[in-house]
């Protein structure tokens, strides 16, 4: 069985601010929208699609149960990203992390989830291209 990972959707409580977030912060490109869900498409075709959960009988409990999500990119240069959305408001929840294998940071959105950015270093980025290719 080969499971492609392509979609994720999640409930949001301020439906319009999180659409504002994602398609004018993050710049991601809305595919569609619905009175109660819009779906983005991130560069390598990712599709993150929210749910106004305010729409839904039971919003209380939808958002109660679900756990806040964090959610990773893959950028080629981590630090122009971090400075191009700080300059657009973006808080980071923490400083630039750097490991072996690359660098990272962590920030929220307006519903306090976690997106984590993170670049791999140039050997570690071929490593894992060749990986994908011989699968």
């Amino acid at each position: 069985m080969d499971l492609l990972y392509r979609w994720l959707g999640f409930y949001v409580k301020d439906w319009k601010k999180m659409v504002a977030f994602l398609r004018d912060t993050l710049e991601l490109k809305l595919q569609s929208e619905d009175n109660d869900s819009t779906l983005f498409v991130t560069a390598n075709g990712f599709q993150i699609e929210i749910f106004d959960a305010a729409q839904q009988p039971n919003a209380e409990q939808l958002l109660a149960s679900q756990n806040h999500l964090m959610i990773g990119f893959n950028v080629s240069d981590l630090d122009a990203t971090v400075a191009t959305l700080k300059d657009r408001g973006v808080n980071f929840d923490m400083e630039v992390q750097t490991r072996a294998w690359g660098k990272f940071v962590y920030f929220s959105d307006p519903e306090l989830n976690q997106w984590q950015l993170f670049q791999y270093n140039r050997k570690k980025e071929k490593e894992t291209a060749a990986e994908s290719k011989s699968s």
